[in-house]
């Protein structure tokens, strides 16, 4: 058990749990919503019994999107926990084109883009995402997938507030649902929440802003890690800069080009993300924790990170998932500089 309490710890390294400000759903549009995520079946029942219980956490997905691509994967002894159909991808044209040549040529791209004033803008940031949340005991694994949003305002002096919102969680049976129950829901507090952060604060480890040099970017990015003996130390680089700033087109041009260095990134080809937007699919795959394949979706036309997914692709460990499944995924809304509310 500490064995995968570990590795889920490494998997989930650096995701902030992201949360928001839309209300929650009423109870007829839950009912629904879980009728038609559940829709055959009856639920399979375990035992009563209440040991000490071992919380496992792994991001999921956007709540508004996902409602309607959500899936109970198989039938079996035991329920498995709901998560979120993989992105379709198309092919690429040309089969042989790598990830690095592709990275290289967006970074060329976004460099020649327009770069906006900023001078007194705050840093204005939205993600939606889901987290599966599973419980392992004796009697087996009981998950509940708690969808969330974010939204962070950040001020040139480095301080801001955000607005997070947790929403009812999902489970795959009504029996996963009332031992989640016994058990005090962990993770789960709908109450909308505004926190204030100081200069530093919410930084994922970053140290301070992006610099405007290339080279003291490189340095910033890398936050004393190398990513060619730890590849998914870029990914999460590239994903943590996603969610905590807004990066400008030659801050995205470089780094593009300190993923195009990494070794392990594949190109597998155009996809459209949980927003409904397109770009590529650029994937690594991680055997650091619990052996995954983690995407970034990536604008074709500015270089932004719009998606990050991860997904299981052969040992599950105690997760009640069927895998290929995916975990873990943020969709990057909004990232602009605008005049923000004090």
């Amino acid at each position: 058990m500490t064995r995968t309490r570990d590795e889920l710890r490494q998997l989930i390294a650096g995701l902030d749990p992201a949360v928001g400000h839309q209300p929650a759903p009423g109870p007829a549009e839950r009912a629904a919503d879980l009728h038609r995520i559940l829709g055959s079946g009856p639920p399979v029942r375990t035992p009563g019994i209440r040991p000490r219980r071992v919380l496992l956490l792994a991001a999921a997905a956007a709540v508004t999107v996902v409602v309607g691509a959500v899936l109970l994967p198989g039938t079996g002894p035991r329920a498995h926990a709901v998560t979120p159909a993989p992105l379709v991808v198309e092919p690429p044209a040309d089969p042989g084109r790598s990830a690095a040549d592709l990275l290289r040529d967006l970074a060329a791209v976004t460099e020649g883009l327009p770069e906006p004033s900023t001078d007194g803008l705050a840093e204005h940031l939205r993600m939606e995402s889901w987290y599966l949340n599973s419980q392992v005991d004796r009697t087996g694994t009981v998950s509940a997938v708690i969808p969330g949003e974010l939204d962070r305002w950040r001020f040139p002096d480095g301080s801001g507030y955000e607005r997070k919102l947790v929403k009812e969680p999902v489970f795959s049976s009504a029996e996963d649902r009332q031992r989640w129950l016994s058990e005090g829901s962990p993770g789960w507090d709908m109450t909308p929440k505004t926190q204030r952060f100081g200069p530093g604060e919410r930084d994922e480890g970053f140290d301070g802003p992006p610099p405007a040099d290339a080279a003291r970017f490189a340095d910033w990015l890398r936050r004393g890690f190398d990513f060619a003996k730890e590849p998914f130390r870029a990914f999460a680089a590239a994903t943590d800069a996603a969610r905590t700033h807004v990066l400008l087109p030659r801050q995205r041009a470089w780094l593009l080009r300190a993923l195009a260095d990494t070794s392990g990134f594949t190109y597998d080809g155009m996809t459209t993300d949980r927003a409904g937007r397109r770009g590529h699919s650029v994937t690594l795959t991680d055997t650091s924790g619990l052996p995954a394949r983690r995407t970034l979706v990536i604008d074709p036309a500015d270089g932004r990170v719009l998606d990050r997914e991860e997904m299981l692709v052969s040992d599950p460990g105690e997760l009640n998932v069927r895998v290929p499944a995916v975990i873990s995924y943020e969709v990057y809304l909004i990232a602009e500089h605008a005049a923000g509310p004090r």
